[in-house]
Formats: C-alpha cells, structure tokens, sequence
C-alpha cells in the first residue's frame, strides 16, 4: 500500500484583501498553484488563527483581536481540508462565542477541530484520524496567553508538559504515529530558542513521531532528533498584511508528511509566499526564489544543529530585545515612554488594566517569560 500523505501548513487568517475574496467567492485565488498539493494530500491541517463569527466583543488582552466572517469557511472547505487546529492567541479574542460559532461552523462543514473546546474534556482531547490501514494521533497544545482559560473549562489547550506526555501515552498503543502540533515560539525570530529545543526534543522522547511549530510569523528549521522530525516554525499560510512583509512575513513552507508501510515517517519542504503587495493569496516560489528559501533554510539548519551558533544568535536576539522589554516591564502611556526612552523622565509605573494585562502576559507566556528572564539575568550578570 502506498504511503498516506499529511499536508501541514501554519497560521491561517482570512484577513485584508483575503475578506474580499471571501465576499466575491474567490475562493480559486486563495491558493493559486498551491492547490496541486491540497487535492493530492490524504489529510490537509492548517492553524485557524482567529475565530470565526460575524459580531461580538473582544476580551481583554494585549496585541489585536482578530476574526473573520463565517462565510471564511469556504475556503477551508474549498482547500480540502480535514483538520484544522485551534490552540493558538487569538481563537478565543472574541469570548467563548467567537469559540463556539468556529467550533460549530467546521463541525458542520465536516471539518475536524483539535487544540481547544468548550469543555475541560474538550480542551485537551487529542483527534484520531483513520485513513486507510492508518491510525494517526494529533495532539495540539499552545502557549499561554489570552487564549487560555486558567481552569480549561474553555479555551485553547496549553502548553503542560504532563498533560502532553500522559496523552502520548494514552495514544502509543492505539496509533501508528503521533504528530504533535505547536503554537508558540518568538515572534519573527528565525530561529529556536533553548527553552524550545528542548521542549520539542523532549517531546519526540516522550513518543511523538513529528513536532510542528507555528506562532513566529516567520519560517524556521527543521531537524531529525532521536528518530522523530521536529519543524521549528513554518510561518503564515494565509496571513495578509503585506506592510509587514520586512520581518519574513510573506514566506513559509508547508511540511508534506509521508507515512509508510513501516510507520516511519518522510517529508518534503513546499516554499511559498503569501500576502505580497502585488498577490494576497498564496503562490509557490519561482525557480530563483526557491535556490535563495532552500539556502536560507539550510543556513538556520546549520544553525540549530549547533549548540554553540544557536546560543550566539540567541545572545543577539536578547541584546536586541532589550530595551523593549525593560520599557514593558516599566509600563506608561507613549508619550511618557518616549521621553523616559530619552531620559527626560524617571521611569515611573502607572497602574492601570492595560499595564496589569502586559505583566501577566510577559509572566505567563512561555517565549516572553524566556526573553525577559535572561535579559534580567544578563542585567544582573553587568
């Protein structure tokens, strides 16, 4: 029997120009020339990285609060897709009823949803999904943010690494590969970090065949560790904010897994851009383009699999990260920030609900705690 194909791609949200194409029906040029791979795959994943409903009222919370029509759903169901995942910042930005609407909307589009719920049992419930004589467990976890419920009655399911290892275990013997998909890691960094390595690593030793890794906004490396595949970000698959395109916002791979007859796992890399000026959909890259994607992703290869090249660009990246995160963790309004950053004033701390939601979310955000962790460890180490 040939092996089973599994399409992974990153954050999808029908956003700028994407919401016209939705109001027209144009749905073809979501995916353009990328569609070759969405009809031959056996399964097709995305990351549904804002909630689907027409009105509502944002929660409270730090960085935008996306969503998008329910109409947005045709695309998913023109692109074939099985599975979609939810446990991301932003699937709960409009309350547990932007949750529900997006639940409902895929369940009756004969989508399957994992990474988040409206129960505790719901939350943490991995997917199982059979095609052929295969059995595959997803488990899909984020980090903890706005998204995430402190009692998981509701929400996305986090990142806890007993929770994750107790449900590898519970699905060993009744799958043929386990795939564990992750939101989280810092934004527009290109690389892992060391938290992370070892997080994902830890996970493959645990008993997941494959980590993927979305969050970032960026594409990252890939690895093979200890027989398992770890992707440590594969950037947006539909995100369209072409003014963002300075940061690796408009290229990203998706992963093509390959199960064979043996369980073990293969893959191919598919380079894309999305959201450019000129294109808001989805485009593969042209000959040229691709040389210069595949030379940049073997460079961040060669980074990660050294320890010492991933700590240098790690120790850059905290230097640059600095002043930003001290301003934070000092917070005022602009105006008083722009001239505490020029030293015309003390740096003071004005208590307001804006402020209290900065802290918790630098507290309790695995990439944020680790940032400014070691920028006051380096500060205390001057």
């Amino acid at each position: 029997m040939r092996s089973i194909s599994l399409l992974i791609t990153g954050d999808f949200a029908p956003q700028g120009r994407i919401l016209q194409m939705v109001k027209n029906r144009d749905y073809e040029h979501t995916f353009n020339d990328f569609s070759t791979y969405l009809e031959k795959s056996d399964i097709n994943i995305t990351n549904l990285e804002c909630p689907l409903i027409e009105t509502g009222k944002p929660i409270p919370k730090i960085g935008p609060a996306l969503k998008a029509p329910v109409s947005s759903i045709e695309i998913l169901k023109r692109g074939n897709f099985n599975i979609v995942t939810l446990a991301n910042n932003h699937i709960l930005d409009y309350g547990i009823a932007g949750l529900q609407s997006t639940i409902d909307i895929c369940k009756n589009s004969g989508i399957n949803t994992v990474g988040a719920g409206l129960t505790k049992y719901e939350v943490t419930r991995p997917i199982i999904y059979r095609i052929g004589n295969k059995t595959i467990g997803f488990i899909n976890v984020a980090e903890n943010e706005f998204s995430i419920v402190p009692t998981r009655e509701y929400g996305a399911n986090p990142i806890d690494i007993p929770e994750i290892y107790n449900k590898i275990n519970e699905l060993k013997n009744s799958v043929d590969s386990i795939i564990i998909i992750v939101h989280g890691g810092h934004e527009f960094y290109k690389y892992p970090s060391p938290e992370i390595v070892k997080h994902y690593r830890m996970l493959i030793d645990f008993g997941a065949n494959a980590v993927v890794g979305h969050h970032p906004h960026c594409y990252s490396g890939y690895e093979t560790y200890n027989e398992g595949l770890i992707f440590y970000s594969l950037g947006n698959f539909s995100f369209d904010w072409p003014d963002m395109r300075k940061t690796g916002w408009n290229e990203g791979y998706a992963v093509n897994l390959k199960l064979n007859n043996n369980n073990k796992l293969d893959f191919d890399i598919i380079p894309y851009k999305q959201g450019t000026t000129n294109t808001p959909g989805i485009r593969l890259l042209k000959y040229n383009e691709a040389n210069k994607f595949n030379n940049d992703l073997a460079e961040i290869n060669t980074v990660i699999a050294s320890e010492e090249l991933l700590m240098k660009q790690w120790h850059t990246y905290i230097k640059n990260m600095e002043s930003k995160y001290m301003m934070l963790i000092q917070p005022t309004n602009r105006w008083i920030k722009a001239l505490q950053a020029r030293n015309y004033l003390p740096t003071i701390f004005f208590k307001s609900k804006r402020n209290r939601l900065t802290l918790l979310n630098l507290i309790r955000c695995e990439s944020h705690r680790e940032i400014l962790t070691n920028i006051l460890n380096t500060i205390k180490k001057n």
